[in-house]
C-alpha cells in the first residue's frame, strides 16, 4: 500500500500521469532541444512524491493517520522476515525462493518497493529508519547479484521481468535515488534496459505497452 494507492493512484494511473509528463518533456524538445537532467529529475521528484505524498498532508490528521498504519502494518510484516543475510542460492524470504519461478524476483521487488515507501513515509514508524534503509539497499544489491542483471538469461513469464520486476524495482529507485550508491542504481537501470530495452516489441495491448512505455523515464 502507499497513499498513492490509498487515493487510487495505482501503477497503471501513475504511469499516466507519468507518461502526461513525459509526453511534455517530449513537446518540450520538439520545440526546443533535448530534455535536460534538470527535467528528467523533475519526473522523479512528482514519481516520489506520488508515492509517499511526502510533505503534502499532516500524518497525524484523519484519514492520513489511518493509512499511515497500515504501510506501517504491512512494512513491519515484510521487514521482521525479511533475511538481511541471505547466501547466494537463498532468498530474501522464505517463501521467494528462485527455483524457476520468476514470479519470485518480481515478488521481492514488491515487498522492498513496500519497505520503500514506510522508509519514506512521514508519520510512519519507520521515517529515516536508518536500519531499513541499509537493509533495502543490501537486498537491492543482492537481487542485483544474484536474481536481476545483465548476465541472467529471462525464461518464464516475460511480464514478470519486462513490466512486474521493472516498475516495482524503479519505484523503490526514485524513492531512494539520494541514499543509493550511483553504482547500484547504474546495475540496476542496466538489467532493466536488457529486459525492457523496447516498449513496443510486444505490443500486444495498451496496458502493458504503456507500462513499458513509462520506464525510460525514471533514469535518464
Amino acid at each position: 500500500m502507499s497513499l498513492a494507492a490509498t487515493f487510487g493512484i495505482g501503477h497503471a494511473s501513475a504511469s499516466a500521469l507519468a507518461i502526461a509528463d513525459a509526453r511534455a518533456i517530449a513537446g518540450h524538445a520538439a520545440s526546443t532541444a533535448r530534455p535536460t537532467a534538470a527535467d528528467y529529475a523533475g519526473l522523479r521528484a512528482k514519481w516520489s512524491v506520488m508515492q509517499t505524498g511526502k510533505g503534502n498532508y499532516n500524518p497525524i490528521a484523519a484519514p492520513y493517520a489511518a493509512y499511515i498504519s497500515a504501510i506501517d502494518a504491512e512494512a513491519r510484516g515484510w521487514y521482521s522476515t525479511l533475511d538481511t543475510a541471505p547466501v547466494p542460492g537463498g532468498s530474501l524470504w522464505s517463501d521467494t525462493l528462485a527455483g524457476t519461478n520468476e514470479v519470485n524476483t518480481r515478488v521481492s521487488f514488491d515487498r522492498l518497493r513496500i519497505l520503500a515507501i514506510a522508509y519514506a513515509t512521514d508519520g510512519s514508524i519507520y521515517e529515516n529508519d536508518a536500519s531499513l534503509l541499509s537493509a533495502i539497499a543490501a537486498s537491492l544489491q543482492w537481487l542485483s547479484t544474484y536474481r536481476y542483471n545483465t548476465a541472467i538469461i529471462k525464461s518464464g513469464n516475460w511480464w514478470e521481468w519486462e513490466i512486474g520486476a521493472p516498475l516495482s524495482l524503479l519505484d523503490t529507485v526514485v524513492i531512494l535515488q539520494d541514499s543509493l550508491s550511483p553504482a547500484l542504481i547504474d546495475a540496476l537501470m542496466s538489467a532493466i534496459d536488457r529486459f525492457a530495452s523496447d516498449p513496443t516489441r510486444q505490443g500486444d495491448d495498451g496496458a502493458h505497452d504503456a507500462g513499458e512505455a513509462v520506464e525510460p523515464f525514471y533514469f535518464e
